[in-house]
C-alpha cells in the first residue's frame, strides 16, 4: 500500500501482531518522517527525515549508542569476523571477559590514566599463557645460564650458575670473599697470588683479638711441592724432609742442632752403635770420617737415615742395615773419589740393606767384596729406589740369592758390575724400573740368569765384557753391545721389546711362548725361536745360523738370514729380507706371503696357497707335489723353476734355465712368462698364455693332457701330449 505524505494510524492489532509489518514508501524529495508511540501514547519516539537504515545496517554512516549493546543470545554473536575486523577499538578503561560460564564473576584489563603521550604495548607473534607481577620463574619457560646470561648487562664470568650447596667454579677469580669454608674438588687446587707480580698470601684469624696470622712464601729458586703426613705425629713430634723431596714427615725433635741439619757422628774409632745412638737422638743424617767398628745391626727408625761417607772404607761383614720401619735409607759416598764398602757378610740370606718396603738410595760408592766365597745379596730393596754411580764386584757367589733386587718405578744408573764368577740363580732383577748405562765387565760363568728383566721394566745402554745370560721376561731392552763372549737371551714373556743389540758370539733364546714382541736390529751369532709364538715382529736383523719360524701370524721386515730358513707357521709375512741360503716352506705352513726379498738359495714349497711378489730367485724354485694354490706375480726371476703343486698361478715371471710342470702338476694357470731355456710340460689341464721363449722348443710330453698354449709366430710347440689346444698370437 501507498500513501501520500500524511500521518497514519497503525490499528491496535497490527502494533501488537509480531509478525505484522508496515512499510512506508515515499519518494526521496518527499521523504516520509514517522513517529512510534506504544499503546498509551506516552512513549514516542520520532523517525528522523532522510533514507531508512537497511536490516544489515550497512548504509549507516555511524551509529551513536546511548546504552548497552547486548547480543540476543549469550556467547554466540561476534563483533566482527576474522576477514572483516575493525581496525581499532576506543575504550574506556576496562575490557571484561565473562569467561566461558554465564555468571557474576568476569576478568577485567584496567588502564591507566594515560598522560603525556600515547601508550603502545606490543603482544608477541606467539602462543602462551600471560604472567602476572606477583608470578614466580616457574610461570615461565626453563632458562639456561647460558640464556640469562644473555639478557644481563653486568654479569661476569661464564659458566653456570652456581647455588650455596657444593657449587662447582673453574679456574675464578674471587675478590673480597667471606665464608666459612672452601671445599674443592678432589682433583682441584687453589693458586694464591699471580706470577711474578703479587705473593700469594693465606690470612689466618683468631677467635679472640684482631691480630692476624700471614703465611706467604719467599722468592723461590724453583717450584716444589710439599705433601703433608698422613696422619697426626706423636708428642714433641716435628715436621721433616727426610728425603729432601718435599714429602713431610714427623720426627722426634733432636738436641743441639737443627732436625734436619747434618750430624758428625764421630772422626775416628766409631762403631755402630754410634750410629745408632745418632738415630736415637733424633738425627737422622750423619757423617762418618773414619773407620767404623762394627758391633750391631743398624735399625733405623720412621724417619729413614742418610750415611754419608767422606772417603773411607766402611766394613761390614757379621751385621746389616735393617730399616724395617724407616721410609728410605740413603748411604753416599765421597765425590768424585768413591767410598769403599767392604760387605763380606758369611750369613746366608742377609742383605747389606734388607728391606723390600723402604725406598733404597746408594750413590758414589765401590762394593768391594772378593773376600768371601759365600756372600749374600747387596740390596733387596722396595719401590722408587735409585742406584747411581756404583762399582759392584761381587765374590764367587755360590747360593741362590739375589745379588741386587729392584722394584717398580726403581732406577739403576751409571753402574759397573765387576764379576770373577758367580753361580747364582739371579745376579740382577729388574722387576719394574728402568737400568741405563749400565756395564758388565768379565766373565759370568753362571749357568742361571745374570740378568732378569720382568714386566714393566726397562734396560738401556748394556756394555758387556764376557759372558752373560739374560732373561726377558717383558719390558724392554735397548742398546746392547757385547765386546766378547757369548750372549744368551731367553725371551719367554709377552708384549717385550729387544732393540739394537750387538753379539758376535751370542745366541737369541725364545722357548716356549713369545707373544706380540718386537726383536729389531739384533746382530746375534744363533738363533732359537719359539715354538708357539704368535704375532711377533722381526725387523732388521741378523740371523746367523739355520733357523726355524715357527711363529703364527708374524711379521718379518728387512732381515739378514745368513744360512737356511724353514718356516712352519701360518699366516706370515715376509718382506725386504735377504735370504744368502735356501728357503724351505714345510708342508702345513698355510698363507705365508713373501713380498720383494732377494733369495739366494733353492726355494721348495710345500705349504699351501703362499704368495710370492717381486722376489728374486737366485737358484731353483721347486714347487712340491704337497703344495696347493702357490701364487707368485709381479716380477719374480729363477733360475729354474720345476712345480708337481696343483692349482698354481705364475705369472710376470722370468726364468733363466729350464722349465718343467711335471706329472701331478695340473691345473695351473701360467701368465705371462718369459723363458730362456727348454720347457717341459707334463701337467695335465694347465694354461700357458702370453709366454717369450725363443731359443728353444715348447714341448709338451706324452703323458701332458687337455693343456692349453697361447703361442707366437716364432715359436716351437712339440705336442706329443693328449688334447692340447695350441693357439697362435700375432703380436
Amino acid at each position: 500500500m501507498q500513501y501520500t505524505q500524511a500521518s497514519i494510524v497503525i490499528p491496535e492489532l497490527w502494533k501488537k501482531a509480531s509478525s505484522t509489518a508496515i512499510q512506508l514508501i515515499g519518494s526521496y524529495a518527499d521523504v516520509w518522517a514517522a513517529r512510534y508511540c506504544d499503546e498509551t501514547g506516552a512513549n514516542c519516539y520520532d523517525q528522523s527525515a532522510g533514507a531508512p537504515a537497511n536490516t544489515a545496517l550497512s548504509n549507516l554512516a555511524s551509529v551513536a549508542v546511548n546504552t548497552s549493546l547486548i547480543s540476543d543470545t549469550a556467547a554466540t554473536d561476534n563483533l566482527g569476523s576474522e576477514a572483516l575486523f575493525w581496525l581499532k577499538a576506543f575504550l574506556g578503561s576496562s575490557i571484561s571477559f565473562e569467561g566461558t560460564t554465564d555468571d557474576t564473576y568476569q576478568t577485567t584489563l584496567t588502564a591507566t590514566d594515560t598522560t603525556l603521550s600515547d601508550k603502545t604495548i606490543t603482544l608477541p607473534n606467539a602462543t602462551g599463557t600471560v604472567a602476572l607481577t606477583t608470578d614466580k620463574l616457574s610461570a615461565f619457560a626453563a632458562t639456561s645460564s647460558a640464556e640469562l646470561a644473555g639478557v644481563l648487562s653486568d654479569e661476569s664470568g661464564s659458566g653456570l650458575v652456581a647455588y650455596t650447596s657444593s657449587p662447582v667454579f673453574t679456574t675464578p677469580s674471587l675478590g673480597a670473599a667471606t665464608g666459612t669454608t672452601l671445599g674443592l674438588s678432589a682433583t682441584g687446587s687453589l693458586t694464591l697470588g699471580t706470577a711474578s707480580s703479587a705473593a700469594g698470601q693465606i690470612t689466618l684469624n683468631n677467635a679472640t683479638n684482631a691480630n692476624t696470622v700471614i703465611l706467604q712464601p719467599g722468592v723461590t729458586s724453583g717450584s716444589y711441592t710439599m705433601t703433608l703426613p698422613l696422619a697426626v705425629g706423636g708428642a714433641g713430634t716435628v715436621l721433616t724432609d727426610a728425603a729432601g723431596d718435599g714429602t713431610l714427615s714427623w720426627a722426634a725433635a733432636g738436641g743441639g742442632g737443627a732436625f734436619g741439619d747434618w750430624k758428625s757422628i764421630c772422626a775416628a774409632g766409631c762403631d755402630y752403635t754410634d750410629v745408632q745412638a745418632m738415630i736415637t737422638g733424633g738425627f737422622y743424617k750423619g757423617y762418618l770420617n773414619g773407620a767404623v767398628t762394627e758391633d750391631s745391626d743398624i735399625a733405623p727408625d720412621a724417619n729413614g737415615l742418610m750415611l754419608h761417607l767422606n772417603n773411607f772404607t766402611l766394613t761390614m761383614a757379621a751385621y746389616q742395615i735393617v730399616p724395617s720401619a724407616a721410609d728410605s735409607i740413603t748411604i753416599e759416598g765421597s765425590s768424585p773419589d768413591l767410598s769403599i764398602i767392604n760387605y763380606t757378610q758369611t750369613t746366608i740370606a742377609k742383605e747389606f740393606i734388607d728391606s723390600t718396603t723402604s725406598v733404597v738410595v746408594l750413590r758414589n760408592l765401590k762394593f768391594d767384596n772378593n773376600s768371601s766365597a759365600t756372600s749374600t745379596s747387596i740390596v733387596n730393596s722396595g719401590a722408587e729406589s735409585h742406584i747411581d754411580t756404583v762399582i759392584f764386584e761381587p765374590p764367587n757367589i755360590a747360593n741362590s740369592y739375589t745379588y741386587i733386587n729392584v722394584n717398580d718405578r726403581s732406577t739403576i744408573s751409571n753402574c759397573v758390575f765387576i764379576a770373577p764368577g758367580i753361580t747364582a740363580t739371579n745376579v740382577f732383577v729388574l722387576s719394574g724400573g728402568s737400568a741405563d748405562n749400565i756395564s758388565f765387565d768379565g766373565t759370568w760363568t753362571n749357568t742361571n740368569d745374570t740378568f732378569v728383566i720382568n714386566d714393566d721394566g726397562t734396560l738401556n745402554n748394556l756394555l758387556i765384557g764376557g759372558d752373560i745370560k739374560m732373561s726377558l721376561n717383558g719390558g724392554i731392552v735397548t742398546n746392547v753391545q757385547q765386546a766378547g763372549g757369548t750372549f744368551n737371551i731367553d725371551v719367554d714373556a709377552d708384549d717385550c721389546v729387544l732393540q739394537n743389540v750387538v753379539s758376535a758370539a751370542g745366541t737369541l733364546v725364545s722357548t716356549t711362548s713369545m707373544n706380540d714382541c718386537t726383536i729389531e736390529n739384533v746382530d746375534m751369532a744363533t738363533w732359537t725361536l719359539s715354538t708357539s709364538g704368535n704375532r711377533n715382529t722381526y725387523i732388521g736383523n741378523s740371523f746367523g745360523n739355520a733357523v726355524t719360524i715357527e711363529d703364527d701370524r708374524g711379521m718379518f721386515i728387512g732381515n739378514y738370514f745368513e744360512t737356511s730358513v724353514i718356516i712352519t707357521g701360518d699366516g706370515s709375512s715376509f718382506s725386504d729380507n735377504y735370504y744368502s741360503s735356501t728357503i724351505a716352506v714345510n708342508e702345513g705352513a698355510i698363507q705365508n706371503q713373501f713380498n720383494d726379498n732377494y733369495i739366494g738359495g733353492a726355494v721348495t714349497i710345500t705349504g699351501d696357497n703362499s704368495h710370492w711378489i717381486n722376489n728374486n730367485y737366485i737358484a731353483a724354485v721347486i714347487i712340491a707335489a704337497a703344495a696347493n694354490g702357490t701364487q707368485m706375480s709381479g716380477g719374480n726371476y729363477a733360475t729354474t723353476f720345476a712345480s708337481t703343486g696343483t692349482n698354481d698361478l705364475i705369472s710376470n715371471s722370468f726364468v733363466v734355465s729350464t722349465f718343467t710342470i711335471a706329472a701331478g702338476g695340473d691345473y695351473g694357470q701360467y701368465l705371462g712368462m718369459n723363458w730362456d731355456g727348454a720347457v717341459s710340460i707334463t701337467s695335465d689341464y694347465a694354461r700357458y698364455s702370453g709366454f717369450l721363449n725363443t731359443a728353444e722348443t715348447f714341448t709338451i710330453v706324452a703323458t701332458g693332457t687337455g693343456n692349453m698354449v697361447d703361442v707366437t709366430i716364432d715359436q716351437v710347440v712339440a705336442d706329443s701330449g693328449t688334447g692340447s689346444v695350441i693357439s697362435e698370437i700375432v703380436y
